[in-house]
């Protein structure tokens, strides 16, 4: 079956609590891709378009998802201001339904080379890394638990200057509070 061997995902990009950007936008999502018969951001504009093979498509349980079989397909979007988080409290997140066994699937990447960017969602045999790069600090902060088993679930890391990051599975914490001060 063909949808076995696709990522398929919503994302959207939350809680950017910095001033510069909440005195414009206020705190709360910034932007968030449905992708209800299109690849643009639901909140400010943002337009995605979709490259390679990647497809709009409906699953049964979540309505219109983002479908990407991993060969060369992904949504591009302008470098855009709203998504610059630098140093501020940011959360990302997305639905993703992995199918068993993928060895490495980019969810979200924003930045301009390997070599220059900001933040990075992957999976990587299950387990989902966030990569984050201001520049001066590089920081990892992965899921313990697998979620490359065919069935939808929610993918969520919120970076807390003060406080840490944490990831979260399914609404549920999943590993420890990392240390992102330095």
């Amino acid at each position: 079956m063909i949808m076995s061997k696709r990522l398929i995902c919503l994302i959207g990009i939350l809680g950017i609590l910095t001033s510069s950007l909440s005195a414009v936008y206020g705190v709360g999502p910034v932007a968030r891709w449905e992708f209800e018969g299109d690849a643009n951001d639901s909140i400010t504009g943002v337009a995605g378009v979709l490259q390679g093979n990647a497809q709009i498509i409906t699953d049964p349980e979540r309505g219109q998802v983002l479908s990407l079989d991993g060969d060369g397909d992904y949504v591009y979007v302008d470098d855009n201001d709203v998504l610059d988080f630098a140093a501020a409290n940011f959360t990302l997140s997305a639905w993703v339904k992995a199918p068993v066994g993928e060895s490495y699937r980019t969810i979200l990447w924003k930045g301009a080379t390997a070599a220059d960017w900001y933040y990075v969602l992957l999976m990587t045999t299950g387990i989902a890394h966030n990569y984050i790069d201001d520049g001066s600090v590089y920081k990892v902060i992965s899921t313990q638990s697998s979620v490359d088993d065919g069935q939808w679930h929610s993918l969520i890391f919120v970076f807390d200057t003060v406080n840490g990051a944490q990831c979260y599975i399914d609404n549920y914490p999943d590993g420890d509070l990392y240390d992102i001060s330095t």
